[in-house]
């Protein structure tokens, strides 16, 4: 049923979104977002895109003509409209969580893009006017043209399917595994039954990176993983014993106890661990490594929420590739007891979070990635 705004009890605000623009028809605009490349780079990443769509929307909604809704298709004639940091958070995170300096880290995001720009409305820091630029540009005539259109060699993320991935990464984390000569030459079969273990106890931190390439008509690849996980208090210690203590990606068997315990929805948490972020070694490229770090910021930020004393991100450089990486952005080295061990990573979460992928990217040579 379609209603109009100027009715009484009118669902306009910012946190109401999925009431005056639904998630089926964000989708589509969603999904032509994440698959758009400026210089054969990703412009949005999936939350990215998602935010940007609700902010075209409330834009659209804070228009002077009578505006249906539920908004199905935006229009590119949106003039300049106020949103203040509080309307972001709440159009963005929902009204029950008010992540004013998020919402304002992610419309600096957005300004980074061709698509936004922002001043402050009447001289007031947390009072924007935004401004949505070139929008003629990415208007969809309708939903079924962006989805036969727009999917032609875009990479984009997802949620970890082990159905549909296991096949696909498996093989590339077995030869990261393979290059270690405490292991044996191939653990396929230890890292199958991990990933699955993983993806039912904590499937939220468990995001993929898949290739689409349709003009070749080959399936979909999925090209890259992270599993970044809260670590129960009661774990902590094991960031201050060899990395390889807490093994078990290469190492499962069915029915083993993970030597590391995740913590429940409620728990005390001040630790992350990133246990596999890797992408397949021919397709280590600065567009995919931004992308799959964008997406690891993303779940972070997400596990903040849930666990807000969360402090520090630790993992472990199993490659010396990785850790060239890891430094490269930020992570620092835990000394251990053995120079000739794995060392564990570190790097603390407010830190990681405010760090600017596209610039910090540009500290690591990607002509040197070998992972022989």
């Amino acid at each position: 049923m379609m209603m109009h705004l100027d009715k009484q009890n009118k669902p306009h605000e910012p946190h109401e979104v999925d009431v005056w623009f639904p998630p089926q028809y964000r989708k589509p605009y969603v999904e032509y977002l994440m698959g758009l490349l400026l210089e054969n780079r990703p412009v949005f990443t999936p939350s990215q895109a998602e935010y940007f769509v609700r902010l075209w929307g409330y834009g659209y909604l804070r228009q002077e003509e009578r505006t249906k809704i539920p908004i199905e298709f935006l229009s590119p004639k949106i003039r300049p409209f106020r949103c203040s940091q509080r309307e972001a958070a709440d159009l963005f995170y929902g009204k029950d969580e008010k992540e004013g300096r998020a919402a304002g880290s992610m419309l600096k995001a957005l300004c980074r893009t061709p698509f936004v720009s922002r001043q402050s409305y009447q001289g007031a820091k947390n009072r924007s006017l935004i401004t949505l630029d070139a929008l003629d540009k990415l208007v969809l005539p309708n939903h079924r043209e962006s989805k036969e259109n727009h999917q032609k060699n875009k990479i984009y993320a997802a949620q970890f399917d082990p159905k549909n991935d296991r096949n696909d990464v498996v093989p590339f984390i077995d030869s990261l595994y393979s290059s270690d000569p405490h292991f044996p030459k191939s653990v396929e079969k230890n890292i199958r039954g991990g990933l699955k273990d993983w993806s039912k106890r904590y499937p939220e931190g468990m995001r993929v990176i898949r290739y689409v390439d349709e003009e070749s008509g080959k399936p979909e690849e999925t090209i890259g993983l992270v599993a970044a996980f809260p670590v129960h208090e009661e774990s902590d210690d094991i960031f201050y014993q060899s990395p390889r203590s807490s093994f078990y990606l290469g190492t499962f068997t069915k029915g083993m106890e993970d030597p590391i315990k995740y913590a429940a929805k409620g728990d005390d948490c001040e630790s992350v661990c990133i246990r596999c972020w890797q992408l397949n070694p021919k397709r280590w490229t600065r567009t995919n490594a931004l992308l799959l770090f964008n997406e690891t910021q993303n779940i972070l930020r997400d596990m903040q929420r849930e666990y807000p004393g969360l402090e520090t991100v630790y993992s472990i450089p199993i490659h010396e590739t990785l850790e060239k990486f890891a430094r490269s952005i930020g992570f620092q080295l835990k000394e251990t007891r053995n120079p000739q061990d794995l060392y564990w990573l570190h790097i603390a979460l407010e830190r990681f979070l405010a760090i600017d992928g596209e610039q910090v990217l540009t500290n690591f040579d990607f002509r040197d990635v070998d992972f022989r």
